[in-house]
């Protein structure tokens, strides 16, 4: 099951795996789809979370150095 972290009730951990939308937002940081036509048509790929320090800046990185916006992740559950 996939489910995304915008309600909250995920809880992010180093490890975890996650699916990221490929579309970059302000920053060069992933964001989260603006529509479910974007959602269902784009590409996605799978990384780790690697570094959950910048959270409060509003991102964290995964696997290859990429930042992704928390709300723009969907998990593994």
């Amino acid at each position: 099951k996939v489910v995304s972290t915008q309600d909250g009730k995920v809880v992010l951990k180093l490890g975890a795996v996650v699916i990221v939308l490929d579309a970059q937002g302000d920053g060069g940081v992933y964001r989260a789809p603006e529509n479910k036509d974007e959602a269902r048509t784009s590409s996605w790929f799978m990384a780790k979370i690697t570094d959950l320090s910048d959270m409060y800046k509003g991102h964290l990185t995964v696997s290859g150095g990429y930042k992704v916006d928390p709300k723009a992740l969907r998990v593994l559950v």
